[in-house]
């Protein structure tokens, strides 16, 4: 992909032996750096910048979004789950459902995102209870262990990369309807939502019938 010239390639059979130990070099970060390198290469020379969600680096910058949601830690929860009965009653079926005492963030233990509920006073991992004092010192430390969860999401992309308009499908839209509450109850201004055009394209010569 980095090629400055066109390569040449022919197909080799080959056949992957039985892995007995270890682990595979071709991880999810790897693939990610891949794309991420193939993305600059395509677009970089247009002016396209692609930012890692998970660089700690801008982590921190939201640090100040990330305090606020620490405070109160299922405001965000029961703003969807409002939402969610309000389009109920309108006969809609809501995005999101089941968000009982579940935050809007992720921790990550292990090596992996640990969702985390909030009960008693206590944030709880599966591995772990967590106080808001030990949350906020290790916001400090590594940002990077905090990620949004659904309900989180486009409110911290938006906070950090701030959007007019976003162009959405049904089921996109469908799912802003729920969150866009969210935007006002963390003090950022909410994007425009517009409805993606849908076509149809018909081949030459095939009938047509217009209902």
């Amino acid at each position: 992909a980095a090629s400055p010239a066109p390569l040449r390639f022919a197909e080799v059979p080959y056949t992957f032996g039985r892995r007995h130990s270890g682990q595979s070099k071709l991880d999810t970060n790897v693939a990610w750096e891949y794309i991420v390198m193939l993305l600059d290469r395509l677009f970089g020379r247009h002016g396209l910048v692609v930012a890692d969600s998970l660089d700690p680096r801008l982590a921190a910058c939201a640090r100040l979004l990330w305090a606020r949601v620490l405070e109160e830690p299922l405001a965000l929860t029961r703003t969807c789950q409002e939402r969610g009965r309000w389009l109920a009653d309108l006969g809609y079926r809501p995005i999101l459902q089941k968000m009982e005492k579940r935050t809007p963030f992720f921790l990550l233990e292990g090596g992996k995102r640990q969702p985390v509920t909030f009960e008693r006073g206590l944030f709880r991992t599966p591995h772990a209870d967590h106080t808001l004092l030990g949350l906020l010192r290790r916001l400090d430390d590594r940002p990077g262990d905090f990620s949004a969860a659904v309900h989180l999401r486009p409110q911290l992309q938006d906070f950090l990369l701030p959007t007019a308009a976003y162009v959405a499908g049904p089921t996109e839209l469908a799912y802003f309807l729920q969150v866009l509450p969210g935007y006002r109850a963390l003090g950022i201004p909410d994007p425009a939502i517009v409805l993606r055009a849908s076509l149809t394209l018909v081949e030459p010569g095939e009938p047509t019938p217009m209902v």
